[in-house]
């Protein structure tokens, strides 16, 4: 069994990775993870959402002198033979760059396993929501803004129009600030948007941040 949550609820249960009959609980639907992620994949890419998130990053970056031509879901191949398609990659000078966009939810395990690719080849993976708020966000969103030192991005018309205005490629991001009230740590939303020059980019943690969460606290 592995451990899911309810979209609805949020509460935890356990679920079959398969169901053979042995359990009276049954935890499974008729479809397989490989043939929900198809679906969701397809929707997505095809939506007209996913389709200008991907000429919103695609055209900010080009706005960047700095950046390689971006190239829009071309296999980057890892150095153990293994490969992932993002949505957009470029150069950043000599660091190389992923920016994947998640509109639709997806398993928690499929977002570990491209990080960890990317961790492993060195690469630079960027998250790009088109909504996000921490007191109401998905499973998948949490797992990225923690890992990701209480950071999220998001692009959008406003984000091409400041990246054009500069000539710098700009992200709107979402992040956590710590304040102390009555002896207890309170934790306040903040976003703004923010050039690629105000980042930190932790390639050995697989992070890249404008508020650094865990320094502060």
């Amino acid at each position: 069994v592995y451990l899911v949550s309810r979209e609805d609820t949020r509460r935890f249960y356990f679920k079959h990775l398969h169901e053979n009959g042995s359990c009276p609980a049954v935890t499974r639907g008729e479809l397989s993870e490989k043939e929900i992620n198809a679906r969701k994949y397809n929707a997505a890419k095809e939506s007209p959402a996913h389709r200008r998130m991907k000429e919103i990053i695609a055209e900010s970056i080009k706005c960047d002198l700095r950046f390689s031509t971006p190239e829009i879901e071309k296999t980057w191949k890892g150095a153990d033979g293994s490969w992932r398609r993002p949505d957009i990659q470029a150069l950043f000078g000599e660091q190389r760059m992923a920016f994947e966009i998640q509109i639709s939810t997806t398993f928690i395990r499929v977002i570990a396993e491209r990080r960890e690719f990317y961790l492993r080849d060195k690469g630079m993976l960027i998250w790009i929501f088109k909504d996000f708020t921490e007191h109401d966000t998905r499973l998948t969103q949490d797992d990225v803004f923690y890992n990701n030192n209480r950071n999220a991005f998001l692009a959008n018309e406003e984000t091409l129009a400041a990246s054009r205005a500069t000539g710098r490629l700009h992200l709107e991001c979402c992040w956590s600030a710590p304040s102390r009230c009555n002896n207890e740590v309170v934790l306040t939303q903040h976003r703004r948007i923010v050039s690629i020059d105000e980042l930190t980019l932790d390639i050995e943690q697989q992070r890249i941040f404008y508020f650094d969460f865990d320094g502060e606290m």
